[in-house]
């Protein structure tokens, strides 16, 4: 009998160990001109709630969550016919200059690659959520892509940013 529980026991622990858990394969974000892989529990979005975020600058073109613990949208910059783009370190500054006057509090700055191109992002946060933001100009056109996460999750936002491929 002794010897039945220890084979159970070792035979629970191989379970354990193995990795019988439920994993979600990531899934692709493809439309709009815009193409990214996220996380499999996540799903596309109305773009509405980031929308006002990004306000009437620009345009939420893609946007996917898991409703509770992150948001990201991919937005296009409008340019009026009287504006011209910004380059990367006036949308900082400007970015910036808007932080200061919001309730939002500056974490850091830094460069990094989109899509093989040039870009900045700034991390910043409120009471309840830390925003990724990062602007990048492909084509001529300015993008703006968002993460809004509870937990400041930055290595789900590199993974979304990686995959990320603007097609217009």
């Amino acid at each position: 009998m002794k010897q039945y529980i220890a084979i159970l026991l070792f035979l629970g622990m191989i379970v354990a160990i193995s990795g019988c858990t439920s994993e979600t394969s990531n899934k692709t974000y493809s439309a709009n001109g815009v193409n990214f892989t996220y996380p499999g529990n996540a799903s596309e979005m109305n773009s509405t709630s980031l929308q006002a975020q990004v306000g009437s600058t620009g345009t939420m073109i893609a946007m996917v969550g898991d409703n509770s613990t992150f948001l990201f949208g991919v937005a296009k910059v409008n340019i009026q016919s009287n504006q011209r783009l910004a380059s990367l370190s006036e949308w900082a500054t400007s970015y910036n200059n808007t932080l200061k006057a919001s309730n939002e509090t500056y974490i850091s700055e830094k460069n990094m690659t989109v899509d093989g191109v040039n870009g900045i992002m700034i991390t910043s946060n409120d009471s309840s959520f830390f925003y990724r933001e990062v602007f990048f100009i492909k084509n001529n056109t300015g993008y703006l892509a968002i993460l809004l996460t509870k937990n400041n999750d930055e290595q789900l936002f590199n993974d979304l940013v990686s995959s990320l491929r603007i097609n217009q």
